[in-house]
């Protein structure tokens, strides 16, 4: 299964939401300006100059997604089933081996 589903792709940009957090999408731009700046109560803030055919097409696409259709999801605990856990498992243990190299770590996978 894969981690992020694409909602959104253009020249510029790319809005994606990752399987396992309902609270939150993420939103990837290149070559856009960022301007950064400190609030005067302290907290931090940020500005992007996104250019306007970029954005109607990610509020296009956003508006045909799943998600955006289900607003029950948002904020919901992550439904992932038992074959969904072991093959998330198996994949970080063949991508991170050193993790599992104590005995008991093995026994648990293989129980």
């Amino acid at each position: 299964m894969e981690k992020q589903k694409t909602l959104s792709f253009g020249f510029l940009h790319h809005l994606y939401e990752e399987r396992s957090n309902n609270s939150e999408i993420f939103l990837e731009l290149e070559e856009i300006p960022i301007n950064l700046s400190i609030l005067k109560s302290g907290r931090s803030g940020l500005k992007l100059a996104i250019p306007i055919e970029e954005w109607r097409k990610i509020v296009e696409d956003w508006s045909g997604s799943e998600w955006a259709k289900d607003a029950e999801r948002d904020n919901c605990r992550s439904q992932i089933t038992p074959e969904q856990f072991e093959q998330f498992i198996k994949g970080f243990q063949a991508r991170h081996p050193e993790m599992f190299t104590g005995e008991s770590s093995q026994d648990t996978l293989t129980e």
